[in-house]
């Protein structure tokens, strides 16, 4: 399955349509990559809901090879401490545009406590991610560094608000 097939079935019901552009945009930017990159994240965090801080940090663990280990250092239990002298964590305006969409299209939602969470449309899709052994692959590696759900005790570590 492609990028466009992906993102097209992530859409389902909604009045829209992804095509293939005839300018080549980086993966990093393309919506139905991110969508699916946040079903992921979603997935990887304990109770399949995070925060939109808990977000970031498990974006930066899955996009960033160079910041992972130190991050895996962080949320091991007890943390590694050497790990607290790296900077690991990047915030990226991308990761909220597609929040936005993955919430646009029942994929996500947000709770009453703050925390964006599966649907059940997003559990579903998320279980079609994981069966495709070719689509965001560099993330599910680097993804499951980290055995286990990410809390937000890890995240609170992680940000050196706890050690």
């Amino acid at each position: 399955m492609n990028d466009v097939e992906l993102a097209n079935r992530l859409l389902g019901t909604v009045p829209a349509q992804v095509t293939e552009a005839s300018v080549p945009v980086p993966g990093d930017l393309r919506s139905e990559w991110r969508v699916a990159l946040v079903l992921l994240l979603l997935a990887k965090c304990h109770g399949g809901s995070a925060t939109l801080e808990q977000l970031h940090v498990v974006n930066t663990l899955a996009l960033f090879e160079a910041t992972a280990d130190a991050l895996v250092d962080l949320l091991a239990t007890p943390p590694v401490a050497a790990a607290f002298d790296r900077p690991v964590v990047r915030y990226e305006p991308a990761l909220s545009r597609a929040v936005d969409i993955a919430v646009g299209v029942g994929l996500a939602e947000w709770t009453d406590s703050l925390r964006l969470s599966l649907t059940q449309a997003g559990r579903e899709n998320h279980a079609r991610v994981m069966a495709e052994t070719t689509l965001l692959t560099r993330e599910k590696e680097l993804l499951a560094r980290v055995p286990g759900r990410v809390s937000q005790a890890g995240i609170d570590r992680v940000l050196s608000r706890r050690r």
